[in-house]
């Protein structure tokens, strides 16, 4: 009988028959491993971003040329809102070095680093620090980008289904398909506040590979006290974003059938279940930005701090191995 390449023979059958061929398939990695990858990569990056003495409040950036000054067009209600809340072209110059874009539906800046390494911020206070680096923006929860056509980024299918093609806004034309306009589509941004910090991303990032996020939520089964607070948390989150809507956009998301995705018991980046953790950065974010309820966001500043990576009060002294050794 002739070999069969990439094949293995069946040992459990009797020697007098003939062995059963089976082909052999090679295992793709799955999306999850994908992502479980990128994220390591994302780490490695920042740490030799630190171990060369960059600042660790700014994104190095390949090719700068190729990112976009604004990485998704501005929706209406995105600029009423800068305007409410005192946006300046300060905040978006610093956004832009740290990120190497501007979120189109940031609104203003919640948390900040200060030049004496001391995190301050509340999401009622006005953002007047002057230049110190954001930590922390505040995002509008609904946000325009330019239309996928479903092939892959960064390996990842981009989902499609749940955005939807942007329509006329009359009567006549909502709640049907519509016709695309200049290929952008509208869907909602489910979380609020979004950590920014390239340094403090990174040490989150590493909290969430070492198992810190079922370490957390292991802990809030075992205390029906701390539970409690956190959905407070999660429910002032969800009160927050939909107060955060304008009245237009109230009834664009009748009209879309989008009240799901803005209903009250949708928590911290849009969880349903109180109990679990979904992302330590969207809940340390949320703790930055004033909200003392938020267990989770707190527990992973001070695992960072144990960890002798970030300070109590939340930024690092990156040079501190350097000086010792020096």
């Amino acid at each position: 009988m002739s070999s069969t390449k990439n094949a293995y023979h069946d040992p459990t059958l009797p020697t007098t028959s003939i062995s059963r061929v089976v082909p052999y398939k090679r295992k793709v990695p799955g999306r999850s491993a994908r992502r479980r990858r990128k994220k390591l990569l994302d780490i490695q990056r920042a740490v030799s971003a630190i171990n060369d003495s960059q600042t660790g409040s700014h994104c190095p950036i390949d090719k700068p040329s190729v990112i976009p000054q604004d990485r998704s067009r501005v929706w209406p209600a995105v600029v009423e809102k800068r305007n409410e809340f005192g946006w300046n072209n300060d905040d978006e110059n610093l956004l832009i070095a740290q990120l190497g874009y501007l979120p189109g539906n940031a609104i203003r800046v919640t948390c900040r680093r200060t030049h004496s390494e001391e995190l301050t911020g509340s999401p009622h206070e006005e953002s007047s620090t002057g230049n110190d680096d954001p930590v922390v923006v505040q995002l509008y929860p609904i946000v325009l980008r330019e239309e996928y056509s479903g092939g892959k980024s960064d390996g990842r299918k981009f989902k499609g289904r749940k955005r939807q093609k942007l329509q006329p806004l009359d009567d006549d034309q909502q709640g049907t398909s519509g016709t695309p306009m200049d290929g952008i589509v509208l869907e909602p941004f489910p979380t609020m506040y979004w950590l920014v910090n390239p340094l403090l991303r990174a040490q989150i990032s590493k909290l969430e590979v070492e198992g810190y996020g079922a370490n957390f939520q292991q802990r809030l089964a075992e205390n029906s006290d701390e539970l409690a607070r956190m959905k407070r948390a999660h429910d002032a989150y969800g009160k927050e974003r939909l107060d955060l809507l304008t009245a237009p956009d109230r009834q664009l998301i009748q009209s879309r059938r989008w009240e799901s995705a803005f209903a009250i018991d949708r928590g911290v980046a849009g969880i349903r279940n109180f109990g679990s953790v979904k992302c330590l950065h969207a809940h340390t974010a949320h703790y930055l930005s004033g909200n003392s309820d938020n267990l989770i966001g707190q527990w992973v500043m001070e695992a960072i701090a144990s960890k002798a990576e970030v300070g109590t009060n939340g930024v690092a002294a990156l040079k501190a191995n350097e000086e010792s050794e020096s």
